[in-house]
């Protein structure tokens, strides 16, 4: 569990990170690959 916790977190981060160029590019080229990824830590975020 704690590791599931730090794991989402480290997502969030590297997703701010990445949203201004990178994440931007892949929601161009292959937007299903994002959302499965980073959609799940969002519902976690939300929900908490």
């Amino acid at each position: 569990m704690k590791h599931a916790v730090l794991t989402g977190a480290d997502q969030l981060k590297d997703y701010a990170a990445l949203f201004p160029a990178r994440a931007r590019a892949g929601l161009l080229t292959n937007p299903t690959g994002i959302t499965s990824s980073y959609e799940p830590t969002w519902a976690v975020r939300r929900r908490t």
